[in-house]
Protein backbone atom coordinates (compact mmCIF):
# COMPACT_ATOMS: atom_id res chain seq x y z
CA UNK A 1 0.00 0.00 0.00
CA UNK A 2 2.77 2.45 0.94
CA UNK A 3 4.79 1.58 -2.18
CA UNK A 4 1.68 2.14 -4.30
CA UNK A 5 1.19 5.60 -2.75
CA UNK A 6 4.84 6.46 -3.24
CA UNK A 7 4.65 5.40 -6.89
CA UNK A 8 1.51 7.50 -7.45
CA UNK A 9 3.13 10.51 -5.77
CA UNK A 10 6.22 10.18 -7.97
CA UNK A 11 4.09 9.81 -11.10
CA UNK A 12 2.08 12.93 -10.20
CA UNK A 13 5.27 14.89 -9.54
CA UNK A 14 6.72 13.92 -12.92
CA UNK A 15 3.47 14.74 -14.69
CA UNK A 16 3.32 18.15 -12.99
CA UNK A 17 6.93 18.91 -13.94
CA UNK A 18 6.16 18.35 -17.62
CA UNK A 19 3.07 20.61 -17.50
CA UNK A 20 4.61 23.55 -15.65
CA UNK A 21 6.41 25.93 -18.03
CA UNK A 22 10.15 26.39 -17.67
CA UNK A 23 10.93 29.38 -15.47
CA UNK A 24 14.04 30.22 -17.46
CA UNK A 25 14.24 33.89 -18.38
CA UNK A 26 15.01 35.23 -21.84
CA UNK A 27 18.11 37.29 -21.12
CA UNK A 28 19.50 40.12 -23.26
CA UNK A 29 22.30 42.62 -22.69
CA UNK A 30 21.24 46.20 -23.38
CA UNK A 31 22.64 49.70 -23.63
CA UNK A 32 20.99 53.07 -23.97
CA UNK A 33 19.12 53.59 -27.22
CA UNK A 34 21.31 56.72 -27.56
CA UNK A 35 24.56 54.77 -27.20
CA UNK A 36 26.79 54.53 -30.24
CA UNK A 37 27.62 50.93 -29.26
CA UNK A 38 25.53 48.74 -31.54
CA UNK A 39 26.69 45.19 -30.76
CA UNK A 40 29.09 43.30 -28.55
CA UNK A 41 30.40 39.77 -28.88
CA UNK A 42 29.98 37.25 -26.09
CA UNK A 43 33.69 37.62 -25.30
CA UNK A 44 33.36 41.39 -25.00
CA UNK A 45 30.32 41.04 -22.72
CA UNK A 46 32.13 38.43 -20.61
CA UNK A 47 35.24 40.59 -20.37
CA UNK A 48 33.18 43.64 -19.34
CA UNK A 49 31.21 41.81 -16.66
CA UNK A 50 34.26 39.97 -15.29
CA UNK A 51 36.34 43.16 -15.16
CA UNK A 52 38.90 42.18 -17.81
CA UNK A 53 38.05 45.32 -19.78
CA UNK A 54 36.46 48.54 -18.55
CA UNK A 55 35.52 50.27 -21.78
CA UNK A 56 33.39 49.75 -24.85
CA UNK A 57 35.18 49.11 -28.15
CA UNK A 58 34.79 52.85 -28.96
CA UNK A 59 36.83 53.73 -25.85
CA UNK A 60 33.97 55.07 -23.73
CA UNK A 61 33.99 53.77 -20.15
CA UNK A 62 31.53 50.97 -19.45
CA UNK A 63 29.64 50.37 -16.21
CA UNK A 64 27.91 47.04 -15.76
CA UNK A 65 24.59 46.32 -14.02
CA UNK A 66 23.06 42.97 -13.15
CA UNK A 67 19.92 41.86 -11.36
CA UNK A 68 20.73 40.90 -7.76
CA UNK A 69 19.08 37.47 -7.81
CA UNK A 70 16.70 35.18 -9.66
CA UNK A 71 16.44 33.14 -12.85
CA UNK A 72 17.49 36.04 -15.10
CA UNK A 73 20.78 36.46 -13.22
CA UNK A 74 21.36 32.70 -13.10
CA UNK A 75 20.76 32.35 -16.84
CA UNK A 76 23.11 35.23 -17.66
CA UNK A 77 25.86 33.91 -15.40
CA UNK A 78 25.67 30.37 -16.76
CA UNK A 79 24.93 31.04 -20.45
CA UNK A 80 27.02 34.13 -21.04
CA UNK A 81 29.75 34.22 -18.40
CA UNK A 82 29.97 30.44 -17.95
CA UNK A 83 30.08 30.98 -14.16
CA UNK A 84 28.05 29.99 -11.14
CA UNK A 85 26.89 32.75 -8.82
CA UNK A 86 29.62 31.93 -6.29
CA UNK A 87 32.31 31.94 -9.01
CA UNK A 88 31.16 35.33 -10.31
CA UNK A 89 30.98 36.80 -6.80
CA UNK A 90 34.48 35.50 -6.10
CA UNK A 91 35.80 37.17 -9.26
CA UNK A 92 34.08 40.45 -8.38
CA UNK A 93 35.32 40.34 -4.79
CA UNK A 94 38.87 39.87 -6.03
CA UNK A 95 38.51 42.89 -8.36
CA UNK A 96 37.28 45.09 -5.54
CA UNK A 97 39.81 43.79 -2.98
CA UNK A 98 42.80 44.29 -5.29
CA UNK A 99 41.54 47.66 -6.51
CA UNK A 100 41.67 46.57 -10.13
CA UNK A 101 37.97 46.92 -10.88
CA UNK A 102 34.40 46.98 -9.65
CA UNK A 103 31.64 44.45 -9.36
CA UNK A 104 28.59 45.09 -11.51
CA UNK A 105 26.01 47.33 -9.86
CA UNK A 106 23.27 45.08 -8.49
CA UNK A 107 19.73 46.16 -9.26
CA UNK A 108 16.31 44.89 -8.25
CA UNK A 109 14.85 44.19 -11.68
CA UNK A 110 14.79 45.00 -15.40
CA UNK A 111 12.87 48.23 -14.76
CA UNK A 112 15.57 49.53 -12.42
CA UNK A 113 18.24 48.55 -14.95
CA UNK A 114 16.49 50.57 -17.67
CA UNK A 115 16.20 53.59 -15.34
CA UNK A 116 19.95 53.46 -14.65
CA UNK A 117 20.71 53.22 -18.36
CA UNK A 118 18.41 56.19 -19.07
CA UNK A 119 20.48 58.33 -16.68
CA UNK A 120 23.89 57.11 -17.85
CA UNK A 121 24.53 55.91 -21.42
CA UNK A 122 27.78 54.24 -20.29
CA UNK A 123 25.83 51.59 -18.38
CA UNK A 124 25.33 48.18 -19.96
CA UNK A 125 22.82 45.93 -18.24
CA UNK A 126 21.10 42.59 -18.24
CA UNK A 127 17.32 42.52 -18.60
CA UNK A 128 14.56 40.13 -19.57
CA UNK A 129 13.77 40.32 -23.28
CA UNK A 130 10.11 40.92 -22.44
CA UNK A 131 11.10 44.21 -20.74
CA UNK A 132 12.55 45.75 -23.92
CA UNK A 133 11.27 49.19 -24.87
CA UNK A 134 12.43 52.22 -26.85
CA UNK A 135 14.78 53.43 -24.08
CA UNK A 136 17.25 50.58 -24.63
CA UNK A 137 18.67 48.52 -27.45
CA UNK A 138 19.95 44.97 -27.46
CA UNK A 139 23.70 44.81 -27.90
CA UNK A 140 24.03 41.09 -27.18
CA UNK A 141 21.61 38.18 -27.05
CA UNK A 142 22.85 34.65 -26.33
Amino acid sequence: MIKNLQFKAMALTLAWATLVPDSQADVVVVASAKSDVSTLTQKQVTDLFLGKIRAFPNGNPAITAIIESGPLRDEFLSMVLDKTDSQARSTWSRLVFTGTGNAPKEVKDSTETKKLIAHNPNIVGVIDKSALDASVKVIFAP
